[in-house]
């Protein structure tokens, strides 16, 4: 999770779009203030996001490390309380340094599931469901053969049950199509979306991410 300090209260606020954004609002004084020094928490610990940003290969490759230790643990683990009680702590350790790296990232990007959108790239309507989101773009499972779709495809789209009584109407780009690797899969970046849309693309990221926390 992201953090910021109220410029006026000194009171911490938590978001996970604080990267995205330049100003937030407190909610313990109601004041609205610039947002300047970022920290990513997990748990008891927090980092200076600039500080994790500089060392990243590092925080990388101890995460690798760690996860293969936990496979090869896992693996000759006997199954006695001893090693059910280290296999936890290797389990803690590595998804701490998973949240602690996903700070890292310019743009949230959560999975979604049973959201439906529909989508065109010429006259004929079609139907997919929803991958995951971001504030730039979407990651959709096409009920249909996507290998005809070429980057730079221009896409409409309509996306239903995002917790807003009105469908959300969007134009974007096909960026990637993973018909080989990832079924029908598209991935499609947001053209000129109207400041309105963005703001509820990003209330609707930050209560998924919640709920999945």
């Amino acid at each position: 999770m992201l953090k910021t300090k109220c410029s006026d209260c000194s009171s911490w606020v938590y978001s996970p779009i604080l990267t995205e954004i330049t100003e937030t609002e407190c909610p313990d004084c109601g004041s609205t203030f610039s947002i300047n020094d970022l920290y990513v928490s997990t748990g008891p610990f927090s980092v200076y996001r600039d500080a994790l940003l500089k060392n990243l290969h590092k925080y990388t490759q101890l995460l690798k490390g760690a996860r293969e230790e936990l496979d090869e643990f896992k693996s000759r683990a006997k199954g006695d309380k001893s090693d059910t009680e280290s296999i936890a702590t290797l389990e803690n350790f590595v998804s701490g340094l998973e949240e602690l790296l996903s700070g890292c990232r310019s743009r949230l990007r959560v999975p979604v599931k049973n959201t439906v959108v529909k989508y065109s790239t010429d006259t004929i309507p079609r139907q997919g469901t929803l991958v995951n989101i971001s504030s730039t773009g979407i990651c959709i499972e096409a009920s249909e053969e996507i290998s005809k779709l070429h980057n730079g495809s221009f896409v409409i789209l309509i996306i239903d049950n995002m917790n807003t009584v009105d469908t959300i109407y969007l134009h974007g780009e096909v960026v990637w199509t993973g018909a080989e690797k990832n079924g029908n899969r598209m991935g499609i970046r947001f053209i000129n979306s109207e400041p309105e849309v963005e703001e509820r693309i990003r209330s609707f990221i930050t209560e998924e991410f919640q709920l999945q926390s």
